[in-house]
């Protein structure tokens, strides 16, 4: 199955514990002419699938709803602690590389060095 739509997100439970979510939606699931979301847990398989993609993920009904399951997903568990630290690092990283070519249009991108964390190559 092609995904056609896929929306990524990281949920607290009732509990208060953070979960990666993902919905995506196939070609092959439409009630009343349109897709149906399908939903199940981000883990390090699914939280990189993207559109396009052909996979073949488990799919049950429960009610008017939608799941799915793909590998063990406890085994696979996505950190969903380190997501928020990840992407901001990125960013960071991101921004001090255009603020230096921003300076200096013709100076190629080097290692950047960020506060006390030491060098982070790339």
């Amino acid at each position: 199955m092609i995904i056609r739509a896929i929306q990524k997100n990281v949920k607290l439970s009732k509990k208060g514990t953070p979960f990666a979510s993902v919905s995506i939606q196939f070609d092959e699931y439409v009630e009343n002419g349109k897709r149906v979301w399908i939903n199940g847990f981000g883990n390090k398989y699914t939280w990189a699938w993207k559109i396009g993609e052909d996979v073949q993920p488990t799919i049950t009904q429960e009610g008017k709803y939608y799941n799915f399951t793909f590998c063990d997903e406890k085994e696979n568990k996505l950190d969903v602690y380190r997501l928020p630290a990840t992407v901001g690092l990125c960013i960071e990283l991101f921004n001090s590389i255009i603020k230096s070519n921003e300076n200096n249009p013709h100076k190629k991108s080097e290692t950047t060095k960020s506060d006390d964390r030491g060098e982070i190559p790339f």
